[in-house]
């Protein structure tokens, strides 16, 4: 199990020589509720694939770190679209 968490948790080959690891860039490129949607499909993607590669556990594994990291997000997002009297903030959360 050790060796799968260091595959799905924060793995070194996800950061950049500054550091900087690669949902933290994408959500700085594209903004929250875009990554959101790259969460959801990045799910799906590891929840179709587990059977083929030999790795079920492990891509099961990382499909719900994509999901917690998507509800996590979420949370913070909807937190702060409900302070800011939209009517459009819907679309993205019902």
């Amino acid at each position: 199990m050790s060796d799968n968490k260091e595959m799905v948790n924060h793995p070194d080959h996800y950061r950049g020589e500054n550091g900087i690891e690669a949902i933290d860039a994408i959500r700085a490129a594209i903004g929250d509720v875009e990554t959101l949607s790259f969460c959801q499909g990045n799910a799906l993607k590891y929840l179709l694939r587990a059977k083929k590669k030999g790795k079920f556990l492990e891509d099961l594994q990382k499909a719900k770190w994509y999901i917690e990291y998507a509800s996590n997000l979420y949370t913070i997002v909807k937190s702060k679209t409900s302070n800011q009297n939209s009517t459009d903030n819907h679309v993205y959360f019902e």
